[in-house]
C-alpha cells in the first residue's frame, strides 16, 4: 500500500512549505532553551524562504557544539528516511557536531525522524543513535 505524502506540494505550493516549517521548528522547540532554532539559514535576505527543503529546519546547542539539520524532499514513489552525522565547519573554530536527517515526509518517515530528533537533542549519545538509524535501512 502507498504511503501519502504529508505537505504534499510543498516545494511548488509557500503556504504548505511554511506548515512544513512550522511542524519541524515545534518540533525542534520541544528541546528547551539551550538549543537555537533555526540555526542554519533558510530564507534570502529579502526573507523569501529558499523553498529547497535543504534545511527545512535546523536547531544547534552552542554550549555542546551539537547541530540538528532536517531535509526534506518530496515523496517520490515509496517514502524514504535517512540519517547519518556530519562535522559542520569540520576542523575549525565552530566546529559542530551535526545529526543530519533526509526524508520524504509520510506518517511512518516523520515518526522515526520525530524518535532520532527527541534522543539527539535529549542529549542521547552517538553509539545510541546510530543504532536508531541503523533500524532505519
Amino acid at each position: 500500500m502507498q504511503e501519502r505524502a504529508r505537505f504534499p506540494g510543498f516545494l511548488d505550493h509557500p503556504d504548505i512549505y511554511a506548515t512544513s516549517c512550522r511542524y519541524w521548528q515545534e518540533l525542534l522547540k520541544e528541546a528547551g532553551p539551550d538549543w537555537q532554532t533555526p540555526w542554519l539559514k533558510t530564507c534570502f535576505m529579502n526573507g523569501e524562504p529558499f523553498m529547497d527543503g535543504n534545511p527545512i529546519a535546523s536547531a544547534i546547542h552552542r554550549r555542546t557544539r551539537r547541530g540538528i539539520r532536517i531535509i526534506q524532499e518530496p515523496l517520490a514513489g515509496s517514502s524514504t528516511i535517512s540519517a547519518w552525522f556530519d562535522r559542520f565547519d569540520a576542523d575549525g573554530p565552530e566546529e559542530v557536531l551535526e545529526l543530519v536527517i533526509v526524508l520524504s515526509a509520510t506518517e511512518r518517515t516523520l515518526k522515526e525522524a520525530a524518535k532520532l530528533v527527541q534522543e539527539w537533542l535529549g542529549g542521547k549519545d552517538r553509539d545510541r543513535l546510530e543504532d536508531l538509524m541503523k533500524a532505519l535501512r
